[in-house]
């Protein structure tokens, strides 16, 4: 099978698969916030955000994982895999246990440290133990997902998501109709979901190498310097998401407001929809090239990411193209007429994130060949100029939460700008070759065939 022929079948799977996950959370934010009201819709954002970060400390580490594991099944040498595994297994629980202690130290201050009522403050603390105990189990587990993705076989990760989303959305229906304490339930729902996700992944891994397995003769202290090494520096690209994400509700929290908090949450949601479209061809390219470059395969690798970003761009373009003309109408039968007011802000969030998912497959290749200095580095300097941006419009202007927007389309256009230039020099890819061939011809096809789908729409209606 050619290398073009297994990412589509990938793509066509993982985007199914994706494309029911989205339908589901968008249901399901309706029936949450049918429940409960947006102080404690915000407050479980806030307390979850806490957990986000130290996953995406887990991503870091994982792609350090999954880009050694697929370089030594690509050339057979399982020993090594088995010592990267055992190693990794240990570095994660040991930041599963830190994640643990520090959830306990910050549990007596929970309702200061996220700007909460002090009405919440029992629940909160409740929630910040659970939370604790989530972290620990599911970063235990992390290291059997990104085996299951060193093999490539992303439809199955994919898969075991949507499981895992569905059993959390079954939890949050259940607890909410049966219990009363709304906040504990959100987070309790959510924890679960991720570990039936991480239990799945762990079968999976262990059908596809039954020989992987944890043994304290494998923990090796040279490989862990490997691991970390690579993780370092994507650790930075950990950091600037954590600030773009999580960072942004605590500013947003502390200098507008917990319904402004609930706003972004609402938001996120629907930006969620570009990531779901765009970043799974991205995220299978970290092994490929890896194994590309290893292997000596500079063309392919080419070809890999012109073919890559071409998929990316032209679904995120259907996406936005589809959404923004209809937000307001969008933001009305979904939540109701009281979030129309923040359709606006969607909008521009939302293109945000299709410039910056645009260049994922860029980030991914660079990640692949270990060139992730550059990228980490640049994309904690464009954060900070990005969230410097919006704290200074929270400020000194009364936009308010479009001052915060504007920061964050500001953080993805610097991103955009810098990794396309970069990118295409260390790929030895043609710049122009890449903005016209990748970006601008398939974003073109993109909105034209949206567009003729709304124009036939209509007639097609009428006609039957």
């Amino acid at each position: 099978m050619s290398l073009f022929k297994k990412l589509m079948i990938n793509s066509i799977v993982i985007y199914s698969a994706r494309l029911f996950e989205g339908v589901l959370q968008l249901v399901v934010l309706a029936f949450i916030l049918s429940q409960v009201n947006r102080e404690t819709y915000a407050a479980a954002l806030m307390i979850m955000s806490f957990q986000v970060i130290i996953y995406m400390a887990r991503e870091a580490l994982s792609g350090g994982t999954l880009k050694f594991i697929a370089e030594y099944i690509a050339t057979s040498n399982y020993e090594s895999a088995n010592k990267i595994f055992t190693t990794s297994f240990i570095i994660q629980l040991s930041i599963g246990l830190l994640g643990l202690v520090l959830c306990l130290v910050i549990n007596p201050y929970t309702t200061t440290f996220f700007a909460l009522p002090s009405s919440l403050d029992t629940e909160a603390r409740w929630a910040m133990i659970l939370l604790g105990f989530a972290i620990t189990v599911n970063l235990t587990l992390s290291p059997w997902q990104a085996v299951v993705r060193a093999y490539e076989r992303y439809d199955l990760v994919a898969l075991s998501r949507v499981f895992g989303r569905i059993i959390r959305a079954i939890l949050i229906v259940a607890l909410l109709y049966f219990f009363t304490h709304n906040l504990f339930c959100l987070v309790l729902a959510t924890a679960l979901g991720s570990t039936v996700e991480l239990l799945l992944c762990v079968l999976i891994g262990r059908k596809l190498n039954p020989y992987l397995k944890l043994n304290s003769k494998y923990v090796s202290l040279y490989f862990g310097k490997r691991i970390l090494k690579f993780s370092g520096f994507s650790m930075l690209n950990t950091l600037s998401a954590s600030l773009f994400g999580q960072g942004t509700l605590y500013i947003t929290a502390h200098l507008i407001s917990l319904d402004a908090v609930a706003a972004l949450g609402i938001i996120r949601n629907l930006t969620g929809l570009i990531a779901l479209a765009i970043n799974q061809v991205a995220h299978m390219i970290v092994p490929v090239s890896s194994r590309l470059k290893a292997q000596g395969e500079q063309k392919k690798l080419i070809q890999l990411v012109l073919h890559g970003t071409t998929i990316t761009v032209f679904v995120g373009g259907a996406v936005i193209t589809g959404l923004i003309p209809s937000m307001s109408s969008i933001f009305y039968v979904w939540l109701g007429i009281s979030y129309i007011d923040i359709a606006n802000i969607a909008i521009l969030l939302l293109t945000a994130e299709f410039i910056y998912y645009s260049v994922d497959c860029l980030h991914s290749a660079l990640a692949g060949i270990n060139r992730v200095s550059v990228d980490g580095t640049s994309d904690l300097i464009c954060t900070i100029l990005g969230l410097s941006i919006g704290i200074a419009f929270v400020y000194f202007t009364p936009l308010g939460l479009m001052g915060i927007a504007i920061g964050l389309f500001s953080v993805r256009l610097f991103r955009f700008l810098f990794i396309t230039v970069y990118g295409s020099k260390i790929l030895q890819i043609n710049l122009w070759t890449l903005i016209l061939t990748g970006y601008l011809k398939t974003y073109i096809l993109s909105f034209l065939v949206i567009a003729t789908s709304k124009m036939i729409y209509p007639i097609a209606t009428n006609w039957f």
